[in-house]
C-alpha cells in the first residue's frame, strides 16, 4: 500500500477531489480519504468503470481532461507507470509534487 505517499498527502495537506488508482481506494478509504472509485466497483456501474479504466490508460487523451474538470479533481493518486501520468505532465495547470515506486501524485495549479 501506497503509505509514504499518504504521508505526503497529509503533510502537504492536499484537500478537494481526487482521481485515485482503482487499487488504492480501498486503503484510501481506510486512512480518510474520500476516493474518486473504489473495490465496490459494482455500484459506479459499468458506463462509469469503463470511462474509468479509458482515461487511465489513455485510450484518449480527451477523456482525461474531460473527467479532471468535469468532477473538479483537484489532484490526482495514481500508479508510478499510470499512462495518465504522461498526460499530466504536459498539461500545463497541473504539476507533480510526489512520486516514489508505488504511487505519483499530482495536484491542479490554480
Amino acid at each position: 500500500m501506497p503509505a509514504a505517499a499518504v504521508d505526503f498527502v497529509r503533510e502537504a495537506q492536499l484537500q478537494g477531489n481526487v482521481l485515485n488508482h482503482y487499487g488504492f481506494g480501498g486503503y484510501l478509504i481506510s486512512v480518510g480519504i474520500k476516493t474518486f472509485i473504489d473495490g465496490c466497483a459494482e455500484l459506479y456501474g459499468g458506463d462509469f468503470v469503463k470511462r474509468y479504466v479509458n482515461i487511465v490508460v489513455l485510450r484518449d487523451k480527451a477523456p482525461l481532461e474531460e473527467t479532471l474538470d468535469e468532477f473538479h479533481i483537484d489532484w490526482t493518486f495514481l500508479l508510478k507507470d499510470h499512462a495518465a501520468n504522461k498526460v499530466l505532465d504536459h498539461l500545463p495547470d497541473w504539476k507533480r509534487v510526489y512520486g516514489d515506486d508505488t504511487a505519483t501524485i499530482f495536484v491542479r495549479q490554480r
